[in-house]
């Protein structure tokens, strides 16, 4: 993948909006001021995984959507996933693996959120 772990995350919170984010939405979600989340979707726009289309209920506004290039990497990520999850599953036992999940909830868990 061509991304930064930072823009994915930017990625992530508009694919799980199809419809659309407004910028504002898109800043206050990623914990950051309105510029950055500018900044940050207008090179994602240039490298076409966005789209700014006018917000049909604030004509002063845009709406920001993901675009099929963003659509794909989504399929690209859960065959990452996938192919980690065969590889953990052919390198430990069962109960190996069963405790390896049991962690990895316990850490993720403990991890703050966005």
């Amino acid at each position: 993948m061509d991304l930064t772990s930072t823009e994915y995350d930017y990625l992530d919170v508009v694919a799980w909006h199809p419809e659309g984010l407004r910028l504002t939405d898109l800043a206050e979600r990623m914990g950051v001021s309105k510029a950055s989340a500018s900044a940050m979707a207008s090179k994602l726009e240039a490298r076409g995984y966005l789209d700014r289309t006018p917000d049909p209920e604030d004509k002063r506004a845009s709406l920001i959507r993901p675009t099929p290039k963003t659509a794909a990497l989504e399929s690209e990520e859960s065959a990452i996933h996938a192919r980690a999850a065969a590889t953990l599953a052919a390198a430990l036992g069962a109960e190996e693996l069963a405790r390896f999940e049991e962690l990895f909830e316990k850490a993720c868990r403990g991890l703050p959120s966005a």
